[in-house]
């Protein structure tokens, strides 16, 4: 009799992923039974863990509306849970997924260096400045650990922010902070950028034009912002980031708002969240997973067939026949 021990990791779980999967799990087989039913049973234990998870998604709407002559569209990002105390403490690794342009986002704050204009030269994320929520927050874009954008929210940029391009006192999103394994296909668009003006995705320190000073403030940000720019919430108990908190739904929690040209291509995004049940003493949980500039839902991948094919692999390398 042999005992075969199958960890969680080679069955592919998620980074983070919600709920507490044991460290491994243990069945005995003799030399000529089936596979299948060990299996099926771990397939069903880690699809489980994930089902009792409380993130479940990410979830894009959308509206439409006009300001300044500029037609709109207003995209609402959540966090969806299934637990009634679900809290959201941070989120982190925000980027885009591609190399194209980041300096999309319309801002209408009341930053000095907005003002209140509707524009994407000038702007900020931080949710507070935002103003009047009839003449500036339906049409301005930023981020947020729940709540509405106003004066009270208490949500902060991290330092992944880099601070010679304005800490998240900017109109874009580093797009440069991608990461070191596609900082060679940055620096590609970046010297072929070269000597193009303000609106270039590659004018990352935002002075008008790309070239050596992009490029020396990419570098020296690279090995900091390493998977992208985040913001968390300084003040917990203030229940900010709970589900049915302030401008939160029973079920979803508001991470950020952005605001972009009628119809015009937002990319794919990257975005991880860090979250708690809410219980005193409850550990942190993450959850990763990628969303779209179009309504809808966006779930982590379920492990089923990814775990089933795995678990196959596995044991037909670890069989024994006697």
């Amino acid at each position: 009799m042999r005992e075969i021990r199958i960890r969680a990791s080679d069955a592919a779980i998620p980074q983070g992923g919600p709920g507490t999967h044991p460290s491994r799990f243990i069945a005995r087989s003799t030399g000529g039974t089936s596979s299948r039913p060990l299996l099926g049973a771990v397939a069903a234990a880690l699809i489980a863990g994930a089902a009792d998870a409380g993130f479940t998604s990410f979830v894009v709407t959308k509206t439409q509306t006009s300001n300044s002559g500029v037609d709109l569209d207003v995209y609402t990002l959540w966090g969806r849970f299934d637990g009634a105390t679900d809290t959201v403490v941070n989120a982190f690794n925000f980027r885009r997924t591609d190399s194209a342009s980041t300096n999309i986002f319309y801002h209408k704050d009341l930053s000095s260096y907005n003002n209140g204009v509707l524009m994407k030269s000038f702007g900020t994320w931080n949710p507070s400045p935002t103003g009047s929520f009839t003449l500036n927050r339906p049409f301005d874009s930023y981020l947020t650990i729940g709540d509405q954008a106003r004066g009270t929210n208490s949500t902060h940029g991290t330092s992944s922010w880099p601070v010679s391009g304005g800490s998240w006192d900017r109109p874009d999103v580093p797009m440069y902070t991608a990461g070191p394994e596609s900082s060679d296909q940055f620096l590609a668009g970046l010297l072929t950028a070269w000597g193009e003006n303000a609106g270039s995705p590659y004018n990352v320190n935002l002075d008008g034009f790309v070239n050596g000073a992009d490029l020396s403030m990419a570098l020296s940000t690279w090995s900091d912002n390493g998977s992208g720019v985040g913001w968390f919430n300084p003040n917990p108990p203030n229940l900010q980031g709970r589900v049915g908190q302030g401008a939160n739904t029973a079920t979803d929690v508001r991470l950020g708002q952005f605001v972009l040209d009628r119809d015009a291509v937002g990319g794919t995004w990257n975005l991880k969240i860090g979250f708690n049940s809410g219980v005193a003493g409850a550990p942190v949980q993450f959850a990763e997973t990628t969303f779209s500039f179009a309504a809808g839902t966006y779930a982590i991948p379920a492990p089923g067939v990814a775990v089933v094919l795995a678990m196959a692999g596995l044991a037909r390398r670890q069989r024994r026949v006697s």
